[in-house]
């Protein structure tokens, strides 16, 4: 049979033949089963035998609206027969999922009841063979198949397990697919598995580890290495499943992190302790404080002390320290970089850089802004901005406004004074003071 002749027998069928299932209509099954399932929709099917295309599956869908009432259609069929291809009208298929997209009733082409502007098809056509994704509840067992076709009286096939048509394909090529609906391992119905469950002593390992297979729906690329490597199932799935989790648990470290770890210790060591200690991002924290205290990783003591919450609250406050007297450092060198800016006066303010992280808290928390909890001071570390502090010359203690002002041009990137507000009465101030900078670097530069 040509796929031609397949779609023109298939689409007469479907307009000049009533098909049956349990022995009525399909309209009338239909209308049953969506009154014992209290349904309004849903896609069945059921299996016939048709020469030249062996045994088929026709799909059919049922749907109910107040507006059109019930409607009962064919909308798929697949054949056994391996040179034909699927057809179907009004499916979309996009490899993992389908659905019913629009459908009318018998001998009613063109009846559109679902959707704007969606063509009805009133032919079933060429479709992909990933029609076998769409849900459906299938009306037969293995006694059908056995009915059918005498071939088949051993598939011990069970509904809805896998597709139908695919199972009866590898079925006949690989009589020992029935081992595998039989322990419940439906799953492993592949070509690369059947063909490596055709060794006795394969089989004999299914069914001993059947059980702990199909509660944990192990797959058949591991079912063949576990049985290779003479393990069980379950001890090669559980190991597995650690390798996978202990690889998660290092991706989510920092690089550098994991490359330290990784030079002494194996990534299931580190998965089991963060498992049973902390999470992978307090962890993360706590060797990220080590490697900047340059502690010994491969000491057990230090990658995997006893008690973690103690020791991380004192390793990651000495980090704390440690990198804030680093950061003072270098926002000191940086504020005496730019000294000839820092020291400008006038009757009524005066300014200067500041030169620690502590500054920079106190004037967040007195002029109630974001300067001292924002990164500024990293930001001036790296000498990417510096931070001045202007006061007023009768109250020097007191916070008055803060400038953040861009390195290359010294152009004031940000003035704001408490609670962020615009400081107007400093313009003329911030003015001079850049004039009189800006001769005092020139100054600094001929001297040099």
């Amino acid at each position: 049979m040509t796929q031609e002749e397949f779609e023109k027998t298939c689409n007469y069928r479907m307009y000049n033949e009533q098909a049956y299932i349990e022995g009525v209509p399909v309209e009338t099954y239909a209308r049953r089963k969506a009154a014992a399932r209290s349904v309004k929709r849903f896609e069945f099917s059921t299996l016939e035998k048709l020469d030249g295309a062996g045994i088929i599956e026709r799909i059919f869908s049922y749907r109910y609206t107040k507006k059109n009432g019930i409607a009962v259609m064919e909308c798929a069929v697949i054949p056994e027969n391996e040179q034909l291809k699927p057809i179907c009208r009004n499916i979309l298929v996009n490899g993992f999922t389908g659905g019913l997209q629009t459908y009318g009733h018998y001998n009613e082409a063109h009846v559109s009841y679902y959707g704007d502007g969606l063509q009805y098809d009133a032919f079933l056509g060429e479709a992909s063979r990933d029609i076998n994704t769409l849900g459906r509840y299938e009306t037969f067992d293995a006694k059908t198949l056995s009915r059918l076709d005498e071939g088949l009286r051993y598939s011990s096939y069970k509904a809805g397990a896998v597709s139908v048509i695919p199972y009866i394909r590898l079925y006949r090529r690989y009589p020992v697919a029935e081992m595998c609906m039989k322990t419940d391992c439906t799953h492993l119905c592949t070509e690369r598995f059947l063909k490596k469950l055709s060794d006795k002593k394969m089989q004999k390992w299914l069914y001993k580890n059947a059980s702990d297979i199909a509660r944990n729906r192990i797959g058949g690329a591991w079912c063949i290495a576990a049985y290779n490597r003479n393990e069980s199932a379950l001890s090669y799935y559980n190991r597995r499943i650690l390798l996978q989790r202990a690889g998660e648990s290092m991706r989510a470290l920092d690089s550098e992190n994991r490359a330290e770890l990784l030079a002494h210790w194996s990534p299931v060591k580190v998965y089991e302790y963060i498992y049973h200690t902390t999470s992978d991002r307090t962890y993360n924290d706590y060797i990220t404080a080590c490697r900047y205290l340059h502690l010994d990783l491969s000491d057990t003591k230090n990658a995997f002390p006893h008690d973690f919450q103690a020791m991380h609250e004192e390793r990651t406050k000495a980090y704390k320290t440690a990198t804030e007297k680093d950061t003072d450092e270098k926002m000191l060198e940086t504020a005496v970089r730019f000294s000839f800016l820092s020291g400008y006066e006038s009757k009524d303010f005066c300014i200067f850089a500041a030169i620690s992280s502590s500054e920079l808290i106190n004037e967040g928390e007195s002029l109630h802004h974001c300067v001292g909890r924002m990164g500024y001071n990293k930001k001036q570390a790296k000498g990417e901005s510096i931070i001045f502090f202007v006061r007023k010359m009768d109250d020097i203690k007191t916070p008055f406004a803060t400038i953040e002002l861009e390195p290359k041009s010294l152009n004031v990137r940000q003035c704001y004074g408490d609670h962020n507000r615009q400081v107007p009465e400093i313009t003329d101030f911030l003015r001079a003071w850049r004039v009189w900078g800006a001769k005092r670097q020139k100054a600094q530069a001929k001297s040099i």
